[in-house]
């Protein structure tokens, strides 16, 4: 993918996050999106082009924070839309279809699958296969999440669900700074190395399931049958 190709998906990526957003919120009030879910590069550039404005102005309530900022949608945000869903976002609903299709043989058709947050793992067709995320402590019978689950339990409400080559959910991204805050691991490297164990963890219980993702930001996908 060429840098500019990477640019016009991050740019589709967040105007589809602030119309689910809009959607969502009062009319004339300003649209809420929380800053995990988006690239702040992007909606200085969607400013930029006078698509929305970023509220900063202290005396105009509300504020945007780091956790969550507060736009104003302007007249070019339609407009700039749907020239970006025409352009980009068919295109990349297309290929992600495709890829699903041309990827490696589903070795364990997925159904159905729930993350069981009690007991730390995966069940999958109403328990037709399990898989278990716990470790154990010193002493008996206790029992906890490994530092895999607790990636895995972060990414779980943003996964992407792909039925027989079609988006059923589109999921979202979580940065690699947030996956970090939540989980107990020491750094970014240190996520990331756990983002390639799970993902090989996956690949080893013959489930087409894989976290993917780019420039500091991922996403769970699910293929389904």
């Amino acid at each position: 993918m060429t840098p500019e190709e990477k640019f016009n998906q991050n740019i589709w990526n967040t105007l589809e996050r602030i119309k689910e957003s809009e959607l969502y919120t009062k009319i004339g009030d300003p649209v809420p999106v929380a800053s995990l879910l988006i690239d702040k590069r992007a909606l200085n550039k969607l400013e930029e082009w006078e698509a929305i404005k970023i509220r900063v102005n202290p005396w105009e309530y509300p504020v945007s924070t780091d956790l969550l900022f507060y736009l104003d949608i302007r007249p070019n945000f339609s407009q700039l839309y749907n020239k970006y869903k025409e352009s980009v976002g068919k295109k990349i609903i297309k290929n992600v279809a495709k890829k699903s299709m041309n990827d490696n043989i589903i070795q364990f058709p997925i159904k159905d699958i729930r993350l069981d947050e009690q007991s730390y793992l995966l069940e999958i067709n109403k328990s037709e296969k399990i898989v278990s995320f716990k470790s154990k402590r010193k002493g008996k019978g206790l029992e906890k999440e490994t530092k895999l689950f607790k990636i895995l339990f972060q990414l779980w409400d943003l996964r992407q669900e792909i039925k027989n080559g079609k988006i059923i959910e589109k999921g979202d991204f979580a940065s690699l700074d947030n996956l970090l805050r939540g989980s107990t691991s020491e750094n970014s490297t240190a996520v990331y190395k756990q983002i390639q164990r799970l993902n090989k963890r996956f690949e080893k219980e013959g489930l087409a399931i894989k976290i993917g993702g780019e420039n500091g930001r991922y996403r769970l996908t699910i293929n389904k049958i």
